[in-house]
C-alpha cells in the first residue's frame, strides 16, 4: 500500500510483511546457532595452529573477537579535530 501523499512508506499501521518471518528462516537460524560453539571452536583451533598460514590465523581471530564484541563503529573524525564530522544527507524530489 503506497503512501497517500506519495512519499513512499506505508500506512501508519501497515506492515510491509504481514504473513511475518517465514518459519524456514527461523528454522536455519535456529541449525546454525545449534552448531556455533562447534564453529567457534573450529575457528579456535585455526588461530591456535602455528602452522596454518597466516592469512586463515587472522581471519579466524577477527571472526572470533567480531562475534564476541561486535564490529567497531566507523569514525569520522581523525586525530587533532576537535569535533566529529557532521554528515547531512538530504533527498530531492
Amino acid at each position: 500500500m503506497a503512501n497517500p501523499a506519495g512519499l513512499g512508506g506505508f500506512k501508519p499501521g501497515v506492515s510491509g510483511n504481514p504473513s511475518g518471518r517465514s518459519k524456514e528462516l527461523i528454522e536455519i537460524r535456529d541449525l546454525a546457532r545449534s552448531h556455533s560453539a562447534d564453529a567457534l571452536a573450529v575457528l579456535k583451533s585455526i588461530a591456535l595452529d602455528a602452522t596454518a598460514p597466516a592469512s586463515s590465523r587472522v581471519a579466524a581471530c577477527e571472526a572470533i573477537i567480531t562475534r564476541g564484541f561486535g564490529r567497531p563503529g566507523l569514525s569520522l573524525a581523525s586525530e587533532g579535530d576537535p569535533e566529529p564530522l557532521e554528515v547531512i544527507v538530504s533527498w530531492r524530489a
